[in-house]
């Protein structure tokens, strides 16, 4: 694709974001006052924060393998290693 094509795709696709903008600034939502920019933004951040927190508790999770039906292998989910049952998982030293 030569150059001149790319320049001129970038530059409406430049002008269609500037209009959606502008639309979605200029357009309110019925309940409130919110504008559909609004909303958009609100539904970014509960999406960060829903990442945040399952990634939260993803980490506190322990794992339990079976290597056979007498021996369990228990993985820590902050640093991956594994230990024997009962045990607890100590920092590497640096």
């Amino acid at each position: 694709m030569p150059c001149c094509e790319v320049d001129r795709m970038a530059d409406e696709l430049e002008s269609l974001i500037r209009r959606i903008n502008r639309t979605n600034s200029a357009t309110v939502l019925e309940p409130g006052d919110e504008t559909i920019a609004d909303a958009i933004a609100q539904q970014d951040v509960l999406r960060v924060r829903r990442t945040v927190y399952k990634a939260a508790a993803e980490a506190g999770i322990v794992r339990r393998d079976r290597y056979s039906k007498s021996e369990l292998r228990f993985e820590c989910s902050g640093c991956g290693r594994s230990a024997k049952a009962g045990r607890r998982c100590r920092p590497a030293v640096p």
